[in-house]
């Protein structure tokens, strides 16, 4: 006997809950975008190419990913 038969109704849900995601970037700071092999690509973070970079800002740094 297959185990799903004993469920009534299967029903597909999307748990994520998650609608944007954005990076703790502030727009109006110098920042410097990486590539992930540490190659530097820009000085803003405005204007980037679809892809996932490491961005430095204020000391800190975050990975982000442009679509």
């Amino acid at each position: 006997m297959e185990p799903w038969c004993l469920f009534n109704t299967i029903k597909a849900y999307d748990f994520n809950g998650v609608e944007e995601i954005e990076a703790d970037v502030d727009p109006n700071a110098p920042a410097e975008a990486f590539t992930l092999s540490g190659v530097k690509v820009a000085d803003a973070v405005d204007a980037l190419p679809a892809g996932i970079y490491i961005i430095r800002q204020n000391g800190k740094s975050h990975k982000i990913a442009v679509k």
